[in-house]
This record gives structure tokens, C-alpha cells and sequence, in this order.
């Protein structure tokens, strides 16, 4: 069998050039990163679970969201999910 060996040369040029398309690559990857974080970040702050572990709810009747007083009555039944767990009440009264 035959070996074949190759000898590779390059300039200083073609040494520097492929340094900084390194350099740029990098910097691409760097930034993209970065705006990874922030959409994660952002996409956190949004989460449902994260805002109800702030203090907010969600109330429901019949399974949907309630966001108007005018439509409690009394004596509905409505379910409220926390951070950590879901009360069950009924309406006695409603102020507006």
C-alpha cells in the first residue's frame, strides 16, 4: 500500500482571514445567545405560574376566565387557582 501524504500550506494572509471569520462567527454566536436570554427572560415574566406566584389569581366559572364584575351573581360558584392550589366559593353578594 501506498501512503500519500499532503502537505498543506497557507499564507499568513489565509491564516489571519480564517482568525477573524473565527472572530466574527463568535461574535454571531455571542449575540445570538444573548438574545436567547432575553427572550427566555421575557417569556418567564409571562408564564401564568410565575404571575400567580406574585399574587394574582384566576377565577373561572363554568371553566371560563372571569374578567368583569357584572357578570357575578350571587350564589355562582366560581374556582380561583393560586401559586399553590385552587379554592372553591360561592358568591353571597357582588358590589360594582
Amino acid at each position: 500500500k501506498e501512503k500519500v501524504f499532503l502537505l498543506l500550506t497557507a499564507s499568513k494572509e489565509d491564516v489571519l482571514k480564517q482568525n477573524q471569520n473565527l472572530s466574527i462567527a463568535s461574535q454571531i454566536i455571542e449575540r445570538q445567545k444573548d438574545l436567547l436570554e432575553f427572550a427566555t427572560g421575557k417569556v418567564n415574566l409571562l408564564d401564568p405560574l410565575n404571575t400567580l406566584k406574585r399574587g394574582y389569581s384566576i377565577t373561572r366559572h363554568d371553566g371560563k376566565v372571569l374578567t368583569d364584575t357584572k357578570k357575578i351573581k350571587p350564589g355562582m360558584s366560581l374556582e380561583t387557582t393560586l401559586a399553590e392550589g385552587i379554592l372553591h366559593s360561592t358568591i353571597d353578594k357582588n358590589k360594582l
